[in-house]
């Protein structure tokens, strides 16, 4: 809309305006913001900067750009109140900000104090112009307060936007964010329809599968990221977890194995390859395996641990014991390891008040552990302290919610009160 004034008559200044309102002027972004580019450049490249000297204006003129930006309810103002001041001889330029509301104001305003500038004026005035673009230039951002439902958002854009695989990825990570993993499960499963290629889907729809148990389902977005040539050491150590969790440990193994083709000194994956050979039966493969990385991490105390823990499966208790020790001797602090030693120890009547001191100095730094708490118990009721086993055992059921773990605790329970019962 363009409006004018001052035309009928010559004394009076000419006033020239002109409105635009436009409801698409605003980016929207993922995490809700409305995003508005604030620039100069509608003045600083207007004819007002580049006109030849034979059209520039015989008298003063003000050149004013007015921008108002209203919120929506529950948005806020991400930025400081624009300010800025610029003189170069008869030209003048600032940007004043002022806010009421939901609504703020901008004023550029240009004043050029007298018409026939002469070259080096109009040499000032462009530079000016530049120098206050450059320092102006920016993003506004709107920005949505604390009561803002992103999920709710995200879903309409979803809805709107249904064929942009980026937008279905983001809505499905905000579902499982939200822990609605059967809900993101869909929306990822499209996703992926949209945008085969995309690794991030793969690995929430992985994620999305993990949340309810359902290993199975999470195999295969994990083996398609594992086939990607640009495959993270991580995919192998999860797929190989997957693989473990369905009792598949050889699978794992050699999983892991391919893992170690690309990443041959990658910590994580080497640890995680010895465990899964140990669970699949190949025992003295594993110790082999572990001995060799002991030879360049020979202060590794969670090497250490797991050799000890290989070798107390295998019987090779004296074993078990020295690699738990050394383990200990490196990371005093380690209450799984103590426990451990505890129940190395608990069949020798003289060594049983160590086993007993490890057990306490273990659930002094991690009184939750129920496992901790069942050692604990066991070594009491085999010194001849009944009542203190029965006690270490009621701790130990109620912090397990496992069905499993329930039931051996009750059976100990009865073993507990049966030779309570039987005393004279």
């Amino acid at each position: 809309t363009v409006r004018w004034s001052g035309l009928d008559d010559p004394e009076a200044p000419l006033v020239i305006e002109a409105a635009q309102q436009d409801a698409d002027l605003v980016a929207l972004r993922l995490d809700g913001a409305l995003v508005l580019p604030f620039h100069l450049r509608v003045i600083a490249d207007s004819p007002i900067a580049s006109s030849p000297p034979e059209t520039w204006f015989e008298t003063p003129r003000v050149f004013e750009r007015h921008l108002a930006v209203t919120a929506p309810e529950g948005y806020r103002f991400n930025w400081q109140p624009l300010r800025y001041s610029g003189k170069a001889g008869p030209i003048q330029l600032s940007v004043r900000e002022a806010r009421g509301g939901q609504t703020t104001r901008i004023v550029t305003r240009l004043t050029v104090t007298r018409g026939r500038l002469d070259a080096a004026e109009r040499a000032k005035l462009l530079v000016e112009l530049r120098r206050a673009e450059t320092t102006m230039e920016r993003l506004l951002e709107v920005r949505p307060g604390p009561g803002f439902d992103m999920l709710k958002f995200m879903a309409k854009v979803a809805v709107e936007r249904p064929r942009d695989a980026q937008i279905q990825l983001h809505y499905g990570r905000l579902l499982l964010d939200a822990n609605r993993p059967l809900e993101a499960r869909g929306v990822l499963a499209r996703a992926l329809e949209l945008d085969p290629r995309q690794a991030a889907a793969q690995a929430l729809l992985a994620a999305s599968y993990g949340r309810t148990g359902d290993f199975l389902g999470a195999e295969a977005p994990l083996r398609a990221l594992a086939d990607a040539d640009d495959a993270a050491p991580t995919v192998f150590g999860t797929l190989s977890m997957v693989l473990m969790e369905q009792g598949r440990p050889g699978e794992a193994a050699e999983v892991l194995g391919q893992g170690l083709a690309r990443f041959p000194d990658d910590p994580r994956l080497q640890r995680q390859r010895v465990a899964a050979l140990a669970k699949a039966g190949r025992s003295e493969e594993a110790l082999r395996e572990a001995r060799r990385l002991l030879i360049d991490a020979p202060k590794d105390a969670a090497l250490y641990a797991l050799i000890g823990d290989i070798s107390t499966d295998i019987g090779a208790i004296q074993d078990a014991e020295d690699a738990f020790r050394r383990a200990l001797a490196l990371q005093p602090a380690y209450p799984r390891i103590m426990n451990n030693l505890a129940w190395l120890m608990r069949d020798d009547p003289a060594r049983r008040p160590e086993a007993v001191a490890f057990a306490r100095r273990s659930l002094a730094l991690e009184p939750g552990s129920a496992a901790t708490w069942d050692t604990l118990a066991e070594l009491l009721f085999l010194s001849g302290d009944v009542e203190g086993a029965l006690k270490a055992i009621g701790e130990a059921q109620a912090r397990t919610s496992d069905p499993g773990q329930m039931g051996f605790y009750a059976e100990r329970r009865a073993k507990y009160e049966a030779a309570l019962s039987a005393r004279p």
